[in-house]
Order: C-alpha cells, then structure tokens, then sequence
C-alpha cells in the first residue's frame, strides 16, 4: 500500500481535481468515493459524457478516466491492473501469470500477463496485443476461463 501511495503521488492533484468536479456533477447518482486515497469511484447516469468531460478537464497522462456501464472511475496511470501484474512479477518472479477481464479497466492487465484472458469480441473492441486469448463464445465465460485455466495448468507441469 505505501509503495503505491508513493508511486500515485504525481497524480494526487489531478484525482483531487476530479474530486471537485464530480462532486459538483449533477449526473451523479452515488456517493463519490475515494478509495484508500488511491482512485477514485462513483456511478452517474450518462457515464460516457461524465467521462468525456473528465477527460477534457484532467490532465490525462496523470490519470486514467473511464467508465464500466454506469460506474466511473478515475484512476492513477501508475495504478493501473497492468502495473500491478509488472509489481507482482518483479516481486515473486512466478513462472507465468493469468489474468482475466472483462472490460476496458483489465486491458493493461491482461495485456502485461503471459496468459490474458478475456471474452469473445475484446480483442476488437479495445484493439489489444495479439497475445491476449478471447474465450469460446459458444460457452459461458466463467466455464470457458475454468476450462482454459486447467489447460494451462496441465501445459506447466
């Protein structure tokens, strides 16, 4: 936690700006939280115009500013998922890393671990690297991670 207070200092000015603006935005209908002083959350009714405006008004190569259906976030550059997989690998050293998403919060994520597993359609959607694996559409995706997940388990042994 204190390496990634220190890693986000450079962009506290830009999430305490947001703080300001999304606390004053009307189209908010949830609290506005701040969590653990290290991005921030809320949900709002028209979430890609809330991020649209964000982004003309914060500094984006401080901070990271998008939306998952209605919730938005605002989030660090140096606090992405995609970091977190480069800190866990420089950490443990572990023989590979599999990572899933779903949305466009998870593309660093599954784009930095050796196995990225995401939904059928993703690829396209948020034009990511040629490595990450689209699961079968014809199957659940929880079923379709599960079944992947032990073949790359079995590919390790």
């Amino acid at each position: 936690y204190k390496d990634s207070l220190r890693i986000i200092k450079d962009s506290k000015s830009e999430i305490d700006r947001a703080m300001v603006i999304l606390e004053n935005d009307s189209r908010r209908t949830f609290e506005l939280r701040l969590i653990d002083d290290l991005f921030i959350f809320t949900k709002c009714d028209t979430p890609e115009d809330v991020v649209e405006d964000l982004k003309k008004n914060l500094d984006t190569n401080q901070v990271s500013v998008f939306n998952n259906g209605i919730k938005v976030y605002v989030v660090p550059i140096n606090l992405s998922k995609g970091m977190a997989v480069r800190r866990l690998r420089q950490r443990f050293n572990p023989a590979y890393i599999v990572a899933a998403g779903d949305s466009e919060f998870d593309v660093s994520m599954v784009e930095e671990a050796d196995y990225g597993l995401v939904p059928s359609g993703f690829v396209d959607e948020y034009n990511v690297k040629d490595h990450v694996i689209e699961m079968d559409k014809s199957m659940l995706f929880s079923e379709a991670l599960l079944e992947k997940c032990l073949k790359i388990k079995a590919e390790h042994k």
